[in-house]
C-alpha cells in the first residue's frame, strides 16, 4: 500500500475486501506528510480481493482502488 501526496497524517488502516463481501483488516502504517508505504502478507486468496482501502481511525476512507 502506498499513499502519495494525500494530505494526511498519522497511522491509518488498511483494509481489503473479498468477493464475498467480507473485509479484512490487514494493518496500519504512519502516513507523514501526506506520503506513506506499506507491506504486508495477506491471508486471504489474493485472487478474491476485490476492493483496497486506506482508512483513517475515524472510519474516513482516504484511498480506494478496485481490484479484478
Amino acid at each position: 500500500m502506498m499513499l502519495f501526496d494525500s494530505g494526511v497524517h498519522g497511522t491509518v488502516n488498511c483494509i481489503v475486501e473479498t468477493s464475498d463481501g467480507v473485509s479484512h483488516h490487514v494493518g496500519t502504517f504512519v502516513a507523514k506528510d501526506g506520503y506513506g508505504a506499506w507491506i504486508a502478507a495477506l491471508h486471504v486468496n489474493p485472487q478474491s480481493v476485490r476492493t483496497a482501502e486506506v482508512v483513517s481511525p475515524s472510519g474516513t476512507v482516504i484511498a480506494t482502488a478496485t481490484l479484478g
